[in-house]
């Protein structure tokens, strides 16, 4: 087997030296080397390296049978192909081995062989993947990317993109990308695979096959083409809704069948004019038979009909009958209130129109009665025998509570009339014993008689609890005063309250009870544990509580006034800064003109105290206690006490004439 194996690679050896030259040299491979030894490794990558060889073993007719005796072992290296004994045993591992060279116009990508003419994972240079889009499909042509379109699919933008984004089968693309389907006359235009057609509208036909002309006939009546196309009507027929029928002699015309026009009151004037029911067809117009009127789209007797009786729309109401074209009720009726009636039984019409029977009666022979065995009593029938309101004849009415029997009123057993009604005065509070005796304040009727209730007494007309009432405190007219109660008839203040005059007072604290009834606490006081005290502070001075560290009037104690314009301040009455007292008020005796300088220091008349000294205004001189000018005063005249005598007058200080 070993010498098979190895017969078969120096065949293949041999072969490959052959062909080697004439094939190009690839990038991708690596040059041929010249050491000797060397071989190229021609074994598919995805093949193992004995299965060629295995292959050849079937074949022995194709290599010498005999082996030499002295053949070397087979060595096995990289590729799994058995090597020659032969082989250096040192060569480098590194080597790569060659790889065989791709065909023409194929380049190595990415370890195997692809044409960049029309491979779309390399297009025009290893790597360039074309891109794909919607309803599209890539491709690469010479090197250059496209896509590829689906059937019924076109790139009408141009743009890659977006793919084929324009279905051919609308009227706008039919087929190919700007071929529109033009509308034709009659019809409306379609694509139907990619071609453009027509759809004829409803009664139309395309006989002809022209497109320019869309659909050009009308089938229901065209005598060439009677229900479909080249279906021809033969002499003496015409086309009529799409059937060839035979024509009709004049004055007759085919409407589905013939007819005369004239008279027909289905194709009265024309083809399906039908005339009204009731009308006749006469001259080619719808008229109504003698004796009937048209009234809206009907025929009518305007004698005898109901809704149109003597005129159009002139309708009989009420039951009235149209007789002759008047309206009327039938024999022994009236027409009263808008309908007809028979008087002789109607409780609404008795007799007349209007004329009511009351409540209870029956019309009978046009006259209003009471039935057997009542009385017409205030407008209504009514049993006198039974009846409380009409006992025993109208208007007898019977007590309240009573019953009227055979005629007669009758309260019930134990009980009487009183004022209009029936009552037991056994226990009837307003009839208490007999009828009109009421009881009052309180009490009850009880077995006839007025009663309090049990632990109660009629105190002035009432019912009272004399053990707790305040007006009748355990007796009739025993009142307590304001603020006691009654409390088991004996009337008490409340603890720490004792009575004074009509009420309860609490003595520690009422000021005009301090104490004793009667003693009341005055100017400002406050009854203080049952004494008249000023609060806290003050002190009782002539009458009234005062402030004694504050009061002008009781300065420091009871009774001492501060003078005119001294205040009370700590219980001392001082004057302002500045000031004295002098004659009992404060006084500035640096100004006062009646203490200048000191109390009872009074200038002269006309003079002012300036800072303690009197003085009299500039020209003037003291005189007799008083500032006069002895330039002018005739009493004064240059000297005080010079007078001068009349007619003499003063002037510049002496008397003259």
């Amino acid at each position: 087997m070993r010498s098979v194996r190895w017969l078969v690679l120096a065949l293949l050896c041999a072969a490959c030296a052959l062909n080697h030259p004439l094939s190009p040299p690839s990038e991708d491979v690596a040059p041929a080397s010249d050491k000797p030894g060397d071989f190229l490794d021609l074994a598919p990558a995805d093949v193992p390296g004995d299965e060629g060889l295995d292959a050849a073993e079937e074949h022995p007719a194709d290599a010498p049978t005999d082996a030499p005796p002295d053949a070397p072992e087979d060595v096995t290296v990289e590729g799994g192909v058995d090597a020659p004994a032969d082989v250096p045993a040192d060569l480098p591992a590194d080597v790569p081995a060659e790889e065989p060279a791709c065909a023409a116009g194929q380049l190595r990508c990415d370890g195997r062989c692809v044409s960049v003419d029309t491979d779309v994972t390399s297009c025009g240079a290893c790597g360039r993947v074309c891109p794909t889009g919607p309803m599209a499909a890539a491709t690469c042509e010479a090197g250059r990317c496209a896509i590829r379109c689906d059937a019924r699919a076109g790139d009408c933008d141009g743009d890659p993109v977006n793919g084929c984004e324009a279905p051919l089968t609308t009227v706008a693309n039919c087929g190919a990308c700007g071929r529109a389907c033009a509308a034709r006359p009659e019809s409306s235009a379609l694509c139907m695979g990619s071609f453009c057609a027509l759809t004829c509208n409803p009664g139309r036909a395309d006989c002809d096959g022209v497109e320019a002309n869309g659909c050009e006939v009308d089938p229901r009546s065209n005598p060439a083409h009677c229900g479909a196309c080249g279906r021809v009507c033969v002499a003496g027929q015409a086309c009529v809704g799409g059937s060839c029928v035979a024509t009709c002699a004049a004055p007759r015309v085919m409407c589905a069948a013939c007819v005369d026009p004239s008279t027909d009151a289905l194709n009265c004037g024309g083809c399906n004019n039908r005339c009204p029911a009731g009308q006749v067809c006469a001259g080619g117009a719808c008229n109504c038979t003698a004796g009937f009127t048209l009234c809206g789209a009907s025929c009518v007797n305007p004698r005898s009909d109901g809704a149109h009786c003597g005129a159009c729309n002139n309708a009989c109401t009420g039951g009235q009958l149209c007789v002759g074209g008047s309206c009327a009720c039938p024999a022994g009726q009236t027409f009263c209130g808008g309908r007809c009636v028979v008087t002789a039984i109607s409780t609404a019409h008795c007799g007349r129109c209007d004329n009511a029977c009351a409540a209870g009666q029956l019309c009978a022979l046009g006259t209003c009665a009471c039935t057997v065995g009542q009385t017409f009593c205030g407008g209504r029938c009514v049993v006198t025998a039974t009846d409380t309101a009409n006992c025993g004849g109208c208007g007898m009415i019977c007590a309240a509570g009573a019953t009227c029997v055979s005629g007669r009123c009758y309260c019930p057993t134990g009980q009487t009339v009183c004022a209009g009604r029936c009552v037991n005065t056994t226990n009837d509070n307003g009839n208490c014993g007999m009828c009109a005796t009421a009881c009052m304040g309180g009490t009850t009727c009880q077995t006839s008689m007025c009663r309090c209730p049990t632990g109660q007494m009629s105190c002035g007309g009432s019912c009272v609890n004399t053990a707790t009432s305040t007006t009748h405190c355990g007796m009739c007219g025993r009142a307590c005063v304001t603020g006691q109660t009654c409390a088991a008839g004996v009337c008490a203040c409340a603890m720490f309250f004792s009575v004074c005059g009509s009420r309860c007072v609490n003595l520690s604290a009422d000021p005009v009870n301090c104490g004793t009834c009667g003693t009341t606490c005055a100017g400002g006081q406050t009854c203080q544990m049952g004494m008249c005290r000023c609060t806290s502070g003050l002190m009782f001075c002539g009458g009234a509580c005062v402030n004694t560290t504050t009061s002008t009037m009781h300065c420091g104690m009871c009774g001492r006034a501060c003078a005119m314009g001294q205040t009370c301040t700590g219980g001392v009455c001082v004057c302002p800064p500045g000031q004295v007292v002098c004659g009992g008020a404060c006084v500035n005796t640096q100004t006062s003109a009646t203490h200048c300088g000191m109390c009872g220091r009074a200038c002269a008349a006309g003079g002012s105290c300036q800072t303690g000294m009197c003085r009299c205004p500039m020209g003037q001189t003291v005189c007799a206690n008083r500032c006069v000018n002895t330039m002018t005063d005739n009493a004064n005249c240059g000297t005080c006490g010079t007078a001068c005598m009349a007619p003499q007058m003063c002037r510049s200080g002496a008397c003259r004439t």
